[in-house]
């Protein structure tokens, strides 16, 4: 089958909404996501060249130019892809979140666990490597035992939170929104995307002025930090590849445990809604767990395994 530039697009925007949907999930990464499909380099690559040199390639050589150094296509479409999920998914992902957390967290370990296969592949092993794979593992676990925090955040928190997540999100194996938890900002930033585009149909304006603020802040800090990481991501690929995939594959690897579909509440906060919200937990044996699901919860983890495979085979026909 012949490639086209439209074919490729729609899988950049298909891609963009995986990560969207992966990135909403506390516990995964949209990072794995982009690195399983095969856009991890290259996103990465288009981020870095946004900078202020392209103010003098604008004047010299026009959009056109600037539009094709920044690969402005493909980051168009992705984060198309990333928007559509997240503003769509927000709700569904907080409802499954409450009400089916083993079998969403089933399909989503699928995915991890395929993703770590592939990514292993790729690495040349030596001592030294296992090292930063240990490493990884380390941090990362350590990062999933640490309790959630909650409190009303203010604009400048806000933004502090979106700089720290971002950098988390753009990383294999680390959880944006599991920091967002961590940092007390998670339940905020879901009313943000919910109830932005409601405000804006009841024309409730006050409302959407403050919710707009938040997300303005928010919206700099991820910028600002997306930006920050992305130069030394490019230079970690570039001089030190192989110790990085080992480092990541280590991020993934440790960040399985928060992801474990059967989980025992240690700790809990209740809102003044009434709504109790885990601050800490610990993975167990599902056949500690009265209603474990397990038939549908190995079901889904093979989905998710093969769906990996699907989104590797299909990355390299289209």
């Amino acid at each position: 089958m012949k490639k086209t530039k439209s074919n490729k697009n729609i899988l950049i925007y298909f891609k963009g909404i995986a990560m969207g949907a992966a990135d909403i999930v506390p516990g995964v990464s949209g990072g794995t996501i982009a690195f399983i499909t095969g856009i991890y380099e290259t996103l990465i690559e288009s981020i870095n060249n946004i900078n202020f040199s392209l103010l003098s390639l604008f004047k010299e050589k026009g959009l056109k130019a600037v539009w094709q150094k920044i690969n402005g296509t493909f980051l168009l479409f992705l984060f198309l892809g990333i928007a559509t999920s997240v503003f769509l998914l927000a709700s569904t992902i907080e409802f499954l979140l409450a009400e089916q957390p083993i079998l969403l967290f089933s399909f989503f370990l699928g995915l991890i666990i395929a993703s770590i296969y592939f990514i292993i592949k790729q690495i040349k092993w030596t001592l030294l490597i296992f090292v930063f794979l240990a490493l990884g593992i380390l941090i990362s676990y350590g990062v999933t035992l640490i309790p959630t925090n909650s409190v009303e955040p203010s604009n400048l928190y806000l933004f502090f939170s979106g700089f720290i997540a971002i950098m988390a999100m753009v990383l294999p194996g680390v959880s944006g929104s599991y920091l967002f938890l961590i940092l007390g900002v998670y339940p905020t930033v879901l009313s943000i995307i919910k109830n932005t585009p409601l405000a804006l149909i009841d024309g409730d304006w006050e409302l959407l002025t403050t919710l707009l603020i938040k997300m303005l802040f928010l919206g700099l800090g991820i910028l600002i930090g997306l930006k920050s990481f992305a130069v030394l991501l490019k230079w970690m690929f570039k001089n030190y590849k192989n110790q990085v995939l080992s480092l990541l594959t280590g991020f993934m690897i440790g960040a399985l445990n928060k992801i474990w579909p059967w989980q025992e509440v240690l700790s809990s906060i209740t809102k003044d809604d009434g709504e109790i919200i885990p601050t800490k937990t610990k993975a167990i044996s599902p056949f500690l767990v009265e209603n474990n699901q397990l038939f549908f919860a190995i079901l889904l983890i093979l989905i998710g395994f093969f769906i990996v495979f699907f989104i590797q085979r299909l990355g390299k026909k289209v």
